[in-house]
C-alpha cells in the first residue's frame, strides 16, 4: 500500500454502485461498441480484447465517444 494511505480507509466500489447510479453494465457498453464498430466484434470475447477489436475498428479516439 502506498505511503499516503498507510492507516487509512479505502471505499473499493464495484460495478453494482455504478449501474445503481445510471451508468451502463458490461453488456450494454460490449453491444453499444460492436453496433458502432466498422468490422464485427465478439461481445463473447474477454472485455479487454472487445474494447481492442474496437479501436482498431474506429480508434481510440471514438472509444471515449461510446
Amino acid at each position: 500500500m502506498q505511503k499516503e494511505l498507510a492507516g487509512r480507509p479505502v471505499l473499493w466500489v464495484g460495478a453494482g454502485a455504478s449501474v445503481a447510479a445510471g451508468y451502463p453494465g458490461t453488456r450494454k457498453i460490449l453491444d453499444a461498441l460492436a453496433a458502432q464498430a466498422d468490422d464485427p466484434i465478439d461481445v463473447n470475447a474477454p472485455f479487454p480484447r472487445v474494447v481492442d477489436d474496437f479501436v482498431a475498428s474506429r480508434g481510440a479516439g471514438e472509444l471515449g465517444e461510446i
